[in-house]
C-alpha cells in the first residue's frame, strides 16, 4: 500500500483516505497542546487506522463514545491526554465499569498497540480468555495497579514490548511473561516485586531492554546473561556483594545501570577490569550510558572507559575513586558526567559536557575553560583557586546557555567579574564560602532568570546595588557573612513573584514564587528595617541578626 505523509497525517497515495492521524503534543512544539471537545466529524475518516491524542490536555472530559464507531482503528493512544471518567462501553460493547477496562479492550480483536500509561488505573478484573492475542505493545506504566495475578499474560505470545513500570504491583513477577518468546522490551521497575530473582527472564532470547530498578528481589543473579541485551538496569539497593563476573557476556550492551546498590570490590575483568588489562585489550561492547553511582569501583579510575568511544552519560558518584583522572578523559565531549563525592585530585584544563557534576572532590588549580553550550556545572567543595574571570569573561561574545553554576566552597579570590551580561540564562548561582572581594557588579542586573543567589561567607563590601532589583525572580537571596554596608534596600519588598513567559512570543507562562529566603545576617547594614519587607508574602526565612539595625521590629512582621 502506497501512502503520503503530511505533518502527522498519513493518507493513502491512491484513494486519499486518511489512514493515520498523529496529534500527539511534543514539549518542543511552539504550538499549544490540544484541549476542549473532540468533534464527531472524525467519523468521516472511515478508513482511519491510527489515532494518537497523547500528551495533550483535555481537562478530564470523557472519552468520546463515538470512538467505538471507528471500525478500522488499529492503534489508539490516550496516554497523558488528560481524559477522565470511565472507558465508554461503546469501545467494546461491554460493561462501562472502570475496573472492566481490560474487558472493553479485549473486544478489539485486531488491537496491536495498547498504551494506557498514566491513566489512574486501579484494578484489573479477571480475563478468562484473551481475544487480542495479536497485541504487540502493552504499556500500563505509571498507574496504581497492585495485583500481580496477570493470568491473561500467558496468551500474549506476540508481545514485543511490555511496560509495567511505576505501579504498586506486589508479589512475584507474572509467570505468563515467560511465554512472551518475542519480547524485546521489558520494564518492571519501581514496583514491589518480591521473592527470588526469576532466572527464566534470561531465557527470553529476544530480550534487548530489561529494567528491574527498585524492586525487592533478594539476590544478585546474572548467571545466564543473554547476548542480545542492550539495556540492563538494576539500580535500587537490592544487590550486594561483588560485581557479577558474567557481566562481560552481555556482548551487545549499550546501557548499564547498577547504581544505588551495595556492590563492592573491583569491576570484573570480563567487563573491562582495570587491574589485568593489556594495552591492546578491547572491550566487547560500546556503552552509551553507564551508571555506577554508590558502587565502590575505586580507588583507581577505570582505565577501560577509554575504549568507550560512544559514552555520553557517566555516573560514578560515591565510587571511592582516589587520585588523578587520566588526561584523555578531559578531551572528550559527553552529555552528562557525575563524578561527585569522590577523592579525585589534580587540575582540569577544560570541560566539554552539557552537564558536569564534580563537586565534593579534591580538585585544585584555576577554574577550567568551559564550552558555551554547557548548561549545568558543579565544582563546589574543591580547592580551586584564582579568579572567577577565567571562566566567566569569555574572549568572544558568544551566547552561553548555563543555567546552574556552583563554585561554592573553594579558594577563589579577587573581585566578582563584571561580565554577567554573557550569562543571561543563569538560574542558580552559589558562590558562597570563597574569598571573593569587592562590590556586587552592575552587570548582575542582566540575570533576569536568576532564582537563587548565594554569596555567603566571602569578603564582599559596599551597598546592595539598585541594579540588583532587576533580578525580580529571586526566591533565595543569601548575602550573609560579608561586609556589606548601608541600609537594607526597600525595593527588596517587591520580590513577590510574577507571571513570566517561557520564551519571547510563547503563550506558555509560569508563576515565579517570590522571595522565600532572605539572609542578610553578619554584615554591617545600618538604619531601620524597611517596612516594605512586610510585602513579601512568600517569605519563609528572614535572618537580619548581627547588623547595626536600631529601633523596633516592624509590627507587620507578625503577619508573616
Amino acid at each position: 500500500m502506497k501512502s503520503v505523509v503530511i505533518e502527522g497525517v498519513l493518507c493513502h497515495n491512491t484513494t486519499g483516505h486518511v489512514l493515520k492521524l498523529n496529534l500527539r503534543w511534543e514539549v518542543d512544539q511552539y504550538a499549544s497542546c490540544l484541549g476542549g471537545e473532540i468533534s464527531s466529524s472524525l467519523l468521516d475518516l472511515k478508513h482511519l487506522q491510527y489515532l494518537d491524542l497523547s500528551c495533550n490536555d483535555f481537562r478530564r472530559i470523557n472519552i468520546p463514545k463515538f470512538f467505538g464507531s471507528l471500525s478500522n482503528l488499529r492503534y489508539l493512544n490516550f496516554s497523558n491526554a488528560g481524559f477522565g471518567g470511565v472507558i465508554p462501553h461503546q469501545l467494546g460493547n461491554l460493561s462501562n465499569k472502570a475496573s472492566n477496562w481490560l474487558h472493553v479492550m479485549n473486544k478489539l480483536h485486531s488491537l496491536s498497540v495498547l498504551l494506557l500509561s498514566s491513566c489512574e488505573l486501579l484494578a484489573i478484573d479477571p480475563l478468562p480468555h484473551v481475544k487480542f492475542s495479536s497485541l504487540i505493545t502493552l504499556d500500563l506504566s505509571y498507574n496504581d495497579l497492585i495485583t500481580s495475578s496477570f493470568n491473561w499474560f500467558v496468551d500474549l505470545i506476540s508481545l514485543t514490548t511490555l511496560n509495567l513500570a511505576s505501579n504498586e504491583i506486589h508479589g512475584v513477577v507474572p509467570s505468563g511473561v515467560r511465554n512472551m518468546t518475542s519480547l524485546r522490551f521489558l520494564d518492571l521497575s519501581d514496583n514491589n516485586f518480591v521473592g527470588s530473582f526469576p532466572d527464566w527472564l534470561f531465557h527470553i532470547i529476544t530480550l534487548e531492554h530489561l529494567d528491574l530498578r527498585s524492586h525487592g528481589f533478594g539476590s544478585n543473579k546474572f548467571q545466564r546473561p543473554r547476548k542480545s541485551l542492550q539495556f540492563v538496569s538494576q539500580g535500587g539497593k537490592q544487590l550486594s556483594g561483588s560485581f557479577p563476573n558474567t557481566l562481560g557476556e552481555f556482548k551487545s550492551l549499550e546501557y548499564l545501570n547498577l547504581g544505588m546498590n551495595r556492590l563492592s570490590g573491583p569491576i570484573p575483568i570480563s567487563l573491562g577490569g582495570i587491574s589485568s588489562l593489556s594495552s591492546n585489550w578491547t572491550t566487547p561492547f560500546q556503552l552509551t550510558h553507564l551508571y555506577l553511582g554508590s558502587c565502590l569501583e575505586g580507588p583507581a579510575f577505570p582505565a577501560w572507559l577509554q575504549t568507550q568511544k560512544n559514552l555520553q552519560f557517566l555516573s560514578m558518584s560515591y565510587a571511592g575513586i582516589i587520585g588523578v583522572i587520566p588526561a584523555w578523559f578531559w578531551t572528550r565531549s559527553y552529555d552528562e558526567v557525575d563524578l561527585s563525592h569522590n577523592q579525585i585530585t589534580g587540575s582540569i584544563p577544560s570541560l566539554h559536557s552539557s552537564y558536569m557534576y564534580l563537586g565534593s572532590n579534591n580538585f585544585t588549580g584555576p577554574l577550567p575553560q568551559i564550552s558555551s553550550d554547557m548548561e549545568e556545572l558543579d565544582l563546589s567543595n574543591n580547592m580551586f583557586y584564582g579568579s572567577l574571570s577565567s571562566i566567566l569573561c569569555p574572549r568572544t561574545k558568544e551566547e552561553n546557555f548555563m543555567a546552574d553554576l556552583d563554585v561554592s566552597g573553594n579558594l577563589l579570590s579577587g573581585e566578582l567579574p563584571n561580565c554577567w551580561m554573557y550569562w543571561r540564562e543563569l538560574a542558580m548561582l552559589p558562590l558562597g564560602n570563597n574569598n571573593l572581594t569587592g562590590k556586587i557588579p552592575s552587570s548582575m542586573s542582566s540575570l533576569v532568570w536568576l532564582s537563587s543567589l548565594h554569596l555567603r561567607n566571602n569578603h564582599l563590601s559596599g551597598g546592595v546595588p539598585v541594579s540588583l532589583k532587576n533580578c525580580s525572580n529571586l526566591a533565595v537571596l543569601d548575602l550573609s557573612e560579608n561586609e556589606f554596608t548601608g541600609s537594607i534596600p526597600a525595593w527588596m519588598g517587591k520580590f513577590n513573584g510574577k507571571f513570566i513567559r517561557f520564551f519571547p512570543g510563547s503563550d506558555e507562562t509560569t508563576n515565579t514564587p517570590g522571595l522565600m529566603v532572605l539572609l542578610l545576617h553578619s554584615n554591617k547594614f545600618n538604619g531601620s528595617i524597611p517596612l516594605e519587607l512586610c510585602n513579601l508574602h512568600s517569605l519563609q526565612i528572614l535572618d537580619l541578626r548581627n547588623n547595626n539595625l536600631p529601633g523596633t521590629i516592624p509590627s507587620c512582621f507578625g503577619n508573616f
